[in-house]
This record gives structure tokens, sequence and C-alpha cells, in this order.
């Protein structure tokens, strides 16, 4: 496997895990009506623009199986909620559904983490669905949870909270021995 920067030409690819991953985990949390709304083409294209013109302290990673097939990418950067003890931020963590447990999200963290120290940052946060399948990957490096609220999607409110780690060069280290 190799982790890389990613490009606008992963688009694709990043889109298509994107949805596949909202579809499978959130279907007890989301109408079925409203995940098949999701749209392909037009979210290739808002990621495209996106991967384009990505702020300076945004990065985004995309890890590839031996193939070079995009199997799951993570973004971070900047703390987007103005939450004034936590400088960074995890906004998205996906993997491929049939490429979960294999430590592809684990290493993906890595790098933002990593990014994020290199920025000089001590902290992050990552506001997750309150019903994410996922929480416990979360919870596994030490996160705890700094936040509640409600989020609209499209008109439809569900509670979503954040982990937070005040320490990431402690998280680092946690993921360093995974």
């Amino acid at each position: 496997m190799n982790i890389r920067i990613a490009t606008p030409s992963d688009a694709s690819a990043i889109t298509k895990i994107q949805i596949d991953n909202w579809k499978y985990a959130y279907k007890t949390i989301f109408p079925e009506e409203f995940l098949e709304d999701l749209n392909y083409k037009h979210k290739i294209i808002q990621n495209k623009l996106w991967l384009e013109n990505l702020e300076d302290t945004t990065r985004v990673y995309s890890a590839e199986n031996d193939s070079q097939v995009i199997i799951g990418f993570a973004v971070g950067g900047l703390e987007r909620e103005n939450t004034p003890e936590f400088s960074g931020e995890l906004w998205g963590l996906y993997v491929s559904n049939n490429h979960q447990r294999r430590g592809i999200r684990t290493q993906l963290l890595g790098k933002i983490v990593q990014y994020l120290l290199d920025l000089n940052f001590s902290s992050m946060l990552v506001w997750i669905l309150k019903g994410n399948p996922y929480r416990a990957f979360y919870e596994k490096f030490d996160g705890k949870i700094i936040a509640e609220k409600q989020k609209d999607f499209n008109g439809l409110k569900r509670p979503i909270f954040a982990y937070g780690w005040s320490d990431l060069q402690q998280l680092n280290n946690l993921i360093s021995l995974q």
C-alpha cells in the first residue's frame, strides 16, 4: 500500500469511496431515499474543484493498493468550528468497504496527525454522526467526546458530536504503537 497526497485526478475514486461509505455506514441514520439521492457525478465535479483549490492548511491523502487503485482517503487541516481549545481537525476519513480492518484507516489518520504536527498544531478534533458505526476507532485512540450539536443534512437534522485530542503528540504516539 502507498499513501500519497491526493490530486484532482483522484476526485472520482474519492467520491465513490465517500458515497459508498455513506450508503453503507449511515443506512440506519438516514432514510433510503436520502442515501439513494447522493449523486456521484455532481459530487465528482465538486470534489475535483475542491482538490484544485485547497487551502494551504488543508491536506488530502489517498491510500492506494499495489495496483495503484485508491482504497481510502483522509482530509485534515485547520479546525473549522472555532473551537478555541482545538487547532486542527480531521475533516474526513474513509476506507473502501472491502478494505476495512487492514490498518489503512490508522495509517491515514497517522498521516493527517503528522501533517497537523508539522503545522505546529497541538490538538485535533473530528465531528461524526452520533450513530456512526466507526466510533470505536476514535475511542481506541483515546478520543474524548468534547461537544455535541445538531447538523442539517439537506433538511434532515441529525446529532453529531466531536471527539477531541488535546495532545496531538500523544495521539501520534498511540498511532505509532499500532
